[in-house]
């Protein structure tokens, strides 16, 4: 797809287009690709979504991708039936791989950021991408030499690119020791000549030690980075052992050899071995580099889920890389950290605004691999409330964990112990159950429903309109006890806010509204004890 620049804006559909999008109910997202200076779009390409997780935080790609293939057409639209509202953003990648076009010009970082739209459900939404001209892509080449300066045939180099280390571009030197290769323009890319293995972990090129290049390619043109000499190879012995926390060994685990060579590589450079009867492993790994030590696949379960930090124990700060230089290196004993099969107890009470809070489910995360995970094993994932409010997950092993508390009714809410998640085994909501047990209350907020509705105002000849909205406040309150403001939006903007009445019941007056369509909602700003809630829209049309 010879496009750039990708820019995605809300727009107005055309009647047409809107006639189309009535025939599908489920909520619907249409992306309208078009050239920028009017020019026919041409080429092939991938649409990829993003979507916002408020759970993390930040964006995470949907499964599914959209093909793309225009031919001489200035306007091409393609849409996508999304299985739930959110906030959305695009990125297009062309088959020909020269330049992604990122709605908003950059990929956001926020929910709010250019670039993001915000789409409800039940409806369709516009997305205009106007595209660019890509630029063509520029040559990288080099030669290898040994110490001698003679030239080495038959190496692996390849070239990835920092910010994406999944385009990647690989060859091997000729018989006078020089490579080349055409990458996008204007990117950092690291280039690795001999990088000591492949995916699978098989040894490529070991006559000789790897070397990174970092670079920043140039917008157009050739780049050379001239000679690169390599040295002679050499080899060291990287042992260790890995043991569970109460110091028994674990055996049969697979152990993984990652080689961080000063800077973002190792992807395609992992070394696997597995730990013996005593939990020891060893490996012959290539020297002047550092490795990040990894246990996975705990035996039994199936599972290869990373269960201890790059060869540090679960508590430590940071992770730790042992240097591997001119002599074997033993890393000691590596604990395993939940992967015992304990007896620990988690416990606690978990409170609405009014009382306990029946019927709420928590849900467990346990810390491994410097990261928040589901459970490995057979450890309980999930536990309800009782009447009373109390929960209790049982047989947890020593280790360290976090609980998101979800309400059930809708709308769906949710928090976590401590606030936040927990981003490190520092933060506040981390629970440790390493020889102890452990209890944690909660106190939660009822999440609210707010419906809306459009009444004509008689003898006005459609310029006024009543907006009645009603607010459901879910079991965890007193459904009687209404308190706090309704705001009222047409299309987005504000234009009233009243305090809650009776039963729930918010009404506004809206006078000499402009002809054309509106799109009204209500948002429930909260009140101490419940969460605030936005309706669904409701689109009428003034003469």
């Amino acid at each position: 797809m010879a496009a750039a620049g990708l820019t995605v804006t809300a727009g107005t559909p055309a009647s047409a287009e809107e006639a189309a999008d009535r025939t599908t109910a489920a909520t619907v997202l249409a992306l309208r690709l078009t050239s920028a200076d009017g020019t026919p779009v041409t080429g092939s390409g991938t649409l990829r979504l993003y979507r916002w997780n408020a759970l993390d935080g930040r964006f995470e790609a949907l499964a599914d991708t959209v093909p793309v293939s225009v031919a001489s057409a200035t306007s091409v639209v393609r849409r996508v039936a999304l299985s739930r509202p959110g906030r959305y953003y695009a990125v297009l990648r062309s088959d020909d791989g020269l330049a992604d076009a990122v709605s908003g010009g950059a990929r956001p970082t926020g929910k709010r950021d250019a670039g993001v739209a915000r789409v409800a459900a039940h409806t369709r939404t516009r997305l205009d991408v106007p595209l660019a001209a890509a630029a063509g892509r520029v040559t990288l080449s080099g030669r290898a030499l040994d110490a001698s300066g003679a030239p080495i045939a038959g190496l692996p180099v390849a070239v990835h690119e920092v910010d994406d280390v999944s385009r990647l571009s690989t060859t091997t030197t000729d018989e006078n020791g020089c490579w080349r290769l055409h990458v996008r323009p204007d990117r950092d890319v690291t280039v690795s000549v001999n990088t000591p293995a492949d995916a699978a972990g098989n040894p490529v090129g070991a006559a000789h030690d790897p070397t990174l290049l970092d670079l920043h390619s140039p917008a157009s043109g050739a780049l050379r980075v001239g000679a690169v000499r390599l040295e002679a190879a050499s080899t060291r012995i990287l042992t260790g052992r890995v043991v569970l926390p109460d110091g028994s060994p674990l055996a049969g685990a697979d152990v993984v050899l990652q080689p961080a060579f000063g800077g973002p590589w190792g992807r395609f450079t992992w070394l696997t071995t597995h730990t013996d009867a005593e939990g020891r492993f060893s490996r012959q790994v290539p020297a002047g580099a550092s490795y990040l030590v990894t246990v996975e696949d705990l035996p039994g379960d199936g599972q290869t889920e990373t269960l201890v930090a790059w060869g540090a124990a679960v508590d430590a700060a940071e992770n730790t890389a042992f240097r591997v230089d001119d002599a074997d290196v033993d890393t000691g004993d590596l604990v395993a950290g939940g992967l015992e099969s304990g007896a620990r107890t988690l416990s606690g009470v978990v409170t609405g605004p009014d009382g306990p809070a029946a019927g709420v489910r928590l849900s467990l995360w346990q810390w491994r691999a410097g990261a928040l995970r589901r459970p490995a094993g057979e450890v309980p994932a999930t536990v309800t409330t009782d009447a009373e409010g109390r929960y209790t997950l049982a047989g947890l092993p020593d280790g360290w964990w976090a609980l998101r508390v979800e309400v059930t009714a809708r709308p769906r809410t949710w928090s976590w112990v401590g606030g936040a998640r927990p981003s490190s085994l520092d933060a506040a909501g981390t629970l440790s159950t390493v020889g102890t047990d452990a209890g944690a209350d909660v106190q939660v907020a009822a999440p609210t429903r707010t419906a809306v509705r459009v009444r004509w105002v008689r003898g006005t000849r459609g310029r006024s309109v009543r907006v009645v909205a009603r607010v459901r406040i879910s079991a965890l309150s007193d459904a009687d006890a209404f308190s706090g403001r309704v705001r009222f939006l047409d299309r987005g903007v504000p234009v009233g806010t009243v305090e809650v009445g009776a039963q729930g019941v918010a009404r506004v007056r809206l006078d000499h509204l402009s002809g054309g369509r509106h799109r009204f909602q209500a948002r429930f700003l909260g009140s101490p004890g419940s969460l605030h809630s936005l309706s669904r829209q409701v689109a009428v049309r003034v003469d």
